[in-house]
């Protein structure tokens, strides 16, 4: 999982001329591609990660919180990047963007791994329209200053 994040940042598609949500789904492609190599074995990781930091004695699950968080600032860096270059709007609070793409991937994650009515299709259909509302919201509006 360590290893395809990695990739998927390093190959993230350039914005412009890649849109942020294209680029977002991307990223995000290639660790739901993790997950779809054992449909099963994600569902217990997922499972289990959503509440492993809960016991204070549980390295795995202190790991795991360690990891998403890291993985939650990376992509705080990339909107900031993103704000910087005038393609989201200087109101946006990186940090924060980058929390709220992470809890759609995972919605959409966690979605497809509990309902077998939620097929991969069907889940990247609706992590496509919610990234693609969460960038209009943090597109440049006007009067924004940089």
């Amino acid at each position: 999982l360590e290893r395809a994040l990695d990739d998927a940042f390093a190959n993230l598609p350039a914005v412009p001329p890649a849109d942020p949500v294209v680029a977002l789904l991307s990223l995000f492609a290639a660790i739901y591609r993790v997950y779809e190599a054992d449909e099963r074995l994600a569902k217990a990781f997922v499972k289990e990660a959503l509440f492993a930091a809960d016991v204070p004695s549980d390295r795995v699950g202190t790991d795991l919180a360690a990891w998403t968080f890291s993985f939650i600032a990376r992509l705080g860096r990339v909107i900031e990047e993103w704000r910087s270059d005038g393609i989201l709007g200087a109101h946006v609070d990186s940090p924060t963007a980058g929390f709220q793409a992470f809890s759609h991937y995972y919605f959409a994650l966690v979605s497809w791994l509990g309902s077998s009515a939620v097929t991969p299709e069907v889940r990247d259909s609706l992590l496509s329209a919610s990234l693609r509302q969460l960038m209009r919201g943090l597109g440049p509006h006007p009067g924004d200053e940089p």
